[in-house]
C-alpha cells in the first residue's frame, strides 16, 4: 500500500475519506498512522443497503478541519496525507443544497455538477493551499489531484441507477465520459501549466509520486512513472485496462482495454463487443468491430486475452477470520463470486 511505502521510509501518515466504503472494514486504513472516516455520530448522509448484504453506507467530509490540523501538526517532519472526498459525486446535491451549501436554481446543470466544484474548490481546495503557502511548505510539497471516474454528462444514453433516479448515472458505461479523468500534479521539479498529452493511467500514480519523493523504487508495481513522460512533454506506448464488474450498478460487466489510438470494450452480459478509432472519433459513436483490417483483429484478439486474464478469479494476499470473513463471504455471495 502507497502508505506504507511512504512510512517505512520515514513519512508520516494520515488518511481522510468522505464514504465508509473506503474505511477500515475493507483494509483503505492500512498504512496510516491516523485514519479518519464517516462514523454514526457525523455523517451528512445514510444510506440503507442491507438489501444486497451492503450494510450501511456512511457519507459525510467532517474532517476538513481535522485534515488541517493533523498537517499543521506534523508540518516539520515529512508527511503522506490521502484525501477522498464525495462532494461531487451524484446524488451528493440534494444534501449539500439542504446545508446551503450550494444555491438552489444557480449552476443547477447535471446534479448542480459546477455548483459542487466550486463548493469544493472555495471550501476543501482553498484553505489547504492559503496554510500552505502561508507556511512556507507549498513548494517543497507535492500534491496530486484525480479522481476514480468521471461523469456522464449525456455523451452517452444509459438507463437510470438502479437505486436512484439519476438521468445520466456514473459506473455505468467505460465510454471515455465515464473513465477519463483529470490528474493534476504539482511539484518544485516539474514545469508549471503545462498539459501532457497521451494516455496515462491511476496504476501510474504511485511509482510517479514515489519518484517524486526521491524514493528508491524496490517495489514491483502494474504502473510506471510518469516523470519521463512530463518531461519529455508526450506520454505515449501505455497500455491501459478498465473494469466496471459490480453488476448492480448497470446494465453490464464491462472490461476495455485502450492505447493511445484505438479502444476495445466487451460487455460479459450481453456478448456486445466495440472498437473505436479514438484519434479519428472521440465520442466513440462508431462502433468498428466488424469493420478491421487484420492487424486490427491481432489487436483485439491480444486485447481479449488481456480481458480473460483480469476476468478470472485472483487470490488476495491477507487472510480474515471470524465475523470479518463472514461479512466478505457474505458480500462475495452477493455478488455471485463465491456460491
Amino acid at each position: 500500500m502507497v502508505a506504507e511505502i511512504f512510512k517505512e521510509n520515514g513519512y508520516g501518515t494520515a488518511g481522510f475519506v468522505g464514504v465508509n466504503l473506503l474505511g477500515k472494514a475493507n483494509r483503505f486504513h492500512v498504512g496510516f498512522d491516523y485514519f479518519d472516516e464517516p462514523s454514526h455520530e457525523e455523517v451528512w448522509k445514510r444510506s440503507n443497503f442491507a438489501d444486497d448484504s451492503r450494510g450501511e453506507l456512511l457519507w459525510g467530509n467532517w474532517w476538513i478541519p481535522r485534515m488541517l490540523k493533523w498537517v499543521k501538526d506534523h508540518q516539520e517532519e515529512p508527511f503522506f496525507v490521502w484525501t477522498h472526498y464525495f462532494d461531487t459525486h451524484q446524488a451528493a446535491e440534494d444534501i449539500l443544497l439542504e446545508m446551503g451549501k450550494i444555491e438552489k436554481g444557480v449552476m443547477p446543470d447535471y446534479g448542480y455538477y459546477d455548483a459542487k466544484i466550486k463548493y469544493m474548490d472555495e471550501a476543501y481546495f482553498a484553505p489547504l493551499h492559503q496554510w500552505l503557502r502561508e507556511s512556507h511548505l507549498e513548494e517543497r510539497t507535492t500534491i496530486l489531484i484525480t479522481s476514480d471516474h468521471g461523469t456522464n454528462l449525456g455523451e452517452h444514453k444509459v438507463p437510470s441507477f438502479p437505486h436512484l433516479k439519476l438521468v445520466y448515472p456514473q459506473h455505468t458505461t467505460l465510454y471515455d465520459c465515464d473513465i477519463l479523468v483529470p490528474m493534476i500534479i504539482k511539484d518544485k521539479d516539474l514545469p508549471k501549466g503545462v498539459v501532457i498529452p497521451g494516455v496515462v493511467r491511476t496504476v501510474d500514480i504511485v511509482p510517479t509520486l514515489i519518484d517524486l519523493a526521491g524514493i528508491e523504487n524496490r517495489y514491483k508495481f502494474d504502473g510506471v512513472s510518469l516523470v519521463p513522460s512530463i518531461k519529455r512533454g508526450k506520454a505515449e506506448g501505455l497500455l491501459a485496462y478498465s473494469e466496471e464488474l459490480y453488476e448492480k450498478r448497470g446494465p453490464g460487466d464491462f472490461q476495455s482495454v485502450r492505447n493511445d489510438q484505438f479502444k476495445f470494450i466487451i460487455d460479459h452480459r450481453s456478448g456486445l463487443q466495440e472498437f473505436f478509432d479514438l484519434l479519428s472519433e472521440k465520442r466513440e459513436q462508431h462502433n468498428l468491430i466488424f469493420d478491421c483490417d487484420e492487424r486490427r483483429e491481432r489487436l483485439i484478439e491480444e486485447w481479449r486475452r488481456i480481458c480473460q486474464q483480469n476476468f478470472e478469479r485472483k487470490e488476495v494476499g491477507f487472510s480474515l477470520r471470524g465475523e470479518d470473513r463472514e461479512k466478505v463471504e457474505k458480500r462475495l455471495r452477493a455478488l455471485g463470486y463465491i456460491v
